[in-house]
């Protein structure tokens, strides 16, 4: 037995995400190591403590927590949401909580929550969006003096050759930066999905 939970803890201990088992009412029974990590608090200052008094979680976040927690308790359901902890010297952590109720003998008996850091994810997110319309703004400042060429290869050049070489080139450009601009547009509906999906 003991060498199963050892082997248990050791699991726990490498898992990236911080882990968390809460009895039905809330209180801490279980929590793996990466909490010192993420948050700066031993795993002793939280076993046996209500997980909602003990200040990891942002106060703005509680009600959204507390009312996951009570439709697992009714429907045995898991479910994600975004979330603040609070780090012991008071920074705030963006995570993504991902929670799983346990039932034993059709009751809910606790609940296994993951929180995950996307503090990285959510800067690179950002990135995307800020270089997609620093993009769009490239591409329309290219075809404003473009259609300004082209309007004036068409009245000003008299020579057939030169004018139909500078339309070619012109019309070459002008392609580009279309694909240029419908792989925006597939960025686009990307970065839509990313921000859906996460």
């Amino acid at each position: 037995m003991y060498e199963a939970e050892r082997k248990h803890n050791i699991i726990l201990d490498t898992v990236g995400d911080i882990i968390l088992y809460v009895d039905k009412y809330g209180k801490i029974i279980d929590i793996n190591k990466r909490v010192e990590i993420k948050l700066g608090y031993k795993k002793e200052e939280l076993l046996g403590k209500s997980f909602m008094d003990v200040g990891i979680i942002d106060v703005k976040y509680i009600p959204t927590l507390a009312k996951m927690f009570r439709q697992g308790l009714i429907s045995d359901s898991g479910s994600k949401i975004e979330l603040g902890l609070k780090h012991k010297n008071g920074n705030i952590i963006a995570v993504e909580a991902n929670n799983k109720f346990i039932v034993q003998n059709g009751d809910v008996i606790g609940a296994v929550t993951a929180f995950r850091d996307i503090t990285e994810r959510n800067k690179a997110l950002t990135q995307i969006e800020n270089n997609i319309e620093h993009f769009a703004h490239l591409i329309d400042h290219i075809r404003n003096p473009l259609a300004i060429l082209n309007t004036f290869t068409q009245v000003r050049i008299s020579d057939n050759e030169l004018k139909e070489r500078m339309q070619a080139q012109i019309d070459r450009i002008d392609e580009i930066i279309t694909q240029l601009d419908e792989g925006w547009m597939d960025t686009e509906d990307t970065r839509k999905f990313l921000k859906n999906y996460k």
